[in-house]
């Protein structure tokens, strides 16, 4: 049978007795994104102190949790003094100086739950900072979503302020409308004819005037030739006449 001296039983009751401290009592936390500290952070959070937070999302999406700060002093890496503690749906860690939590912890489902205890007795640290933010499954923030949602939606309203305001009376013309070629009139096509007819005129006419002239050149070397016969014929008489 074990017994226990008052003092003893005194100083096992503060080590056991968990209550939740009125400014760091049991919240849930549903925005996006968000921070939160233990009490006091990052003076003393003060002894026998229990702090519960609830980091809930909407089904299909996942919570992400870091730890940028975190001083809790302990004396073992069993974590026994002061801890924070870390269920994600699945494993629930321990986590103080001796034992750092990774750089990410993800839920395995859509909620995480983070309790904060310290002891009776142990000297304090500073505590710690956490910082969350809800994400979809391929791991996009939904803060950046919305922003990008918000954004596209005021694009659409300042393009909508700026397009010309079209008349009801005109109908819009299909993407698929044949533009009218302009005609070509007729008077224009018999005018080319007679123009191409001219021409041809011409040339015959150009042909004609270089065989005429040709021919009045030959003519007039025939006559001339026939004249230096003729001279010659009356030189050879008068040469026989003088002879």
């Amino acid at each position: 049978m074990i017994s226990f001296t008052s003092g003893t039983a005194v100083l096992v009751l503060l080590m056991t007795a968990r209550v939740y401290s009125q400014d760091c009592g049991d919240v849930i936390l549903t925005d996006n994104s968000g921070t939160f500290t233990s009490p006091n952070y990052p003076k003393d959070h003060g002894h026998s102190r229990y702090c519960k937070w609830t980091i809930h999302g909407e089904e299909g999406n996942f919570v992400e949790l870091r730890f940028p700060k975190l001083d809790l002093n302990n004396m073992f890496m069993t974590c026994q003094h002061d801890y924070v503690t870390v269920d994600n749906g699945t494993t629930s860690i321990r986590y103080c100086d001796k034992r750092s939590p990774p750089e990410v912890i993800k839920s395995e489902a859509n909620e995480i739950v983070v309790t904060f205890e310290s002891d009776a007795f142990f000297l304090n640290g500073k505590g710690f900072k956490a910082v969350y933010e809800i994400v979809d499954k391929n791991g996009l923030p939904l803060d950046e979503q919305d922003e990008e949602s918000e954004d596209y939606e005021s694009g659409k309203v300042a393009n909508k302020s700026t397009l010309p305001e079209q008349s009801t009376t005109s109908k819009p013309e299909s993407a698929n409308a044949k533009v009218a070629k302009p005609r070509k009139s007729k008077k224009g096509k018999k005018r080319n004819k007679k123009n191409r007819k001219s021409k041809e005129e011409r040339r015959r006419e150009r042909k004609l005037r270089r065989q005429k002239a040709k021919a009045l050149k030959r003519g007039k070397n025939k006559k001339n030739k026939s004249k230096k016969s003729k001279k010659n014929r009356k030189r050879g008489k008068r040469a026989k006449s003088d002879a």
